[in-house]
C-alpha cells in the first residue's frame, strides 16, 4: 500500500515504511517553497496611432504573452501595434506562476499646419502660425533648433527652411515645414 502525505510547510521530512516482515526503509524528503515570480508590467501604456509599444518582462521563467487569448510570443520583450488587453505568464520552479496585465491604447497625434511657403523681400519680416490642436512646438530653422522659441506663431527674418514639431496627447508628435 502506498501513502502520499500531504506537507503544508517547509522541512526535512522523513517517511518510514514497514513490510509485513516489520523491516523498515527511510526515505528523506526536503521541502522548501518556492514564491510564484514576481510580474510587474507597471501601468497601461497610451501611444501614437502607426507607432509600436515595447512591453518587457524582468522575471526568469518561462515566459507567454497572450493577447486575446493567443500566445503572440515566449520572449521577454513583445513590441505591439494594436490596442488590447496584453497579459505576461511567467512560471518558474517547480509550475509556480506570476502574471500581470497591461492595456495598451493609441490615439491620433495632433494636428498641424504651417501653411503655404513665404517669399519676403530682403529686410522684411513675417509670421509662420502654427495651426495645431498640439501642447507643444519646437521650431527648427535648417534643421537647427531655434532655441527660446515656444510660440505658436514665429516671426521670421531669414530665409531657409523652417519645421515645426508639436507634441500632444500621448506625446504623439507630429511635424510640418515651409521655406
Amino acid at each position: 500500500q502506498s501513502e502520499s502525505p500531504e506537507v503544508s510547510e517547509e522541512g526535512t521530512y522523513v517517511l518510514v515504511g514497514r513490510n509485513e516482515f516489520g523491516c523498515e526503509s527511510f526515505d528523506t524528503v526536503i521541502v522548501t517553497e518556492v514564491l510564484p515570480p514576481v510580474v510587474d508590467l507597471g501601468e497601461d501604456r497610451i501611444g501614437c496611432i502607426g507607432s509600436e509599444i515595447t512591453l518587457t518582462v524582468d522575471s526568469i521563467g518561462m515566459i507567454f504573452w497572450l493577447n486575446n487569448g493567443q500566445v503572440l510570443s515566449n520572449n521577454a520583450t513583445v513590441n505591439v501595434t494594436e490596442e488590447g488587453e496584453y497579459i505576461a505568464n511567467v512560471i518558474a520552479g517547480s509550475q509556480c506562476a506570476g502574471r500581470d496585465t497591461i492595456n495598451v491604447t493609441f490615439e491620433p497625434g495632433p494636428t498641424l499646419e504651417l501653411g503655404d511657403n513665404l517669399e519676403l523681400c530682403a529686410g522684411d519680416t513675417g509670421t509662420i502660425t502654427a495651426d495645431t490642436d498640439g501642447d507643444d512646438i519646437i521650431w527648427f530653422l535648417d534643421n537647427e533648433v531655434i532655441s527660446g522659441e515656444t510660440d505658436f506663431e514665429l516671426t521670421v527674418t531669414e530665409p531657409g527652411e523652417y519645421r515645426a514639431l508639436v507634441t500632444g496627447a500621448g506625446n504623439c508628435e507630429v511635424g510640418d515645414e515651409v521655406s
